[in-house]
């Protein structure tokens, strides 16, 4: 079977589902925004979070154990990009699997560093929900 790896936008998961970012749970929630309410979104390697998918396609590897046990779905992950660009607290709001979690995890935690979002003139960290699909054909 092949192994087919879909990664949605923000905007595009936001019009399916609704799942709020959890930022009770992040540090310095304070300072930290949602991702609309930046009045300039980050920017990822020049792009929007559809470069940022296009990145993820490359780098994600399907696990071999769960394309053995047919194992698909949707991790929702979230992450904060820092004021600095940095991609912070990433951590899996709904798995999938232990595989799919994890893969999703490690290709996030290994982004490099974006443009920050901008709101009144200053960088701010802002939090992404982010959702990997894993879908076998």
């Amino acid at each position: 079977s092949v192994a087919i790896l879909t990664l949605f936008s923000i905007s595009s998961f936001s019009k399916g589902e609704t799942l709020l970012a959890d930022i009770t749970q992040l540090q310095d929630t304070s300072k930290t925004l949602s991702f609309e309410k930046a009045d300039i979104k980050p920017k990822f390697q020049g792009g929007d979070e559809s470069t940022f998918m296009k990145w993820m396609s490359t780098q994600l590897v399907y696990p071999e154990q769960a394309k053995k046990d047919t194992i698909q779905g949707k991790v929702i992950a979230q992450f904060i990009v820092s004021e600095k660009g940095k991609v912070e607290n990433v951590k899996i709001l709904r798995g999938v699997s232990d595989l799919l979690d994890k893969e999703a995890y490690r290709v996030i935690s290994q982004s490099p560093q974006w443009e920050p979002a901008i709101k009144d003139g200053k960088p701010v960290k802002v939090v992404y929900t982010f959702p990997v699909v894993f879908k076998l054909r």
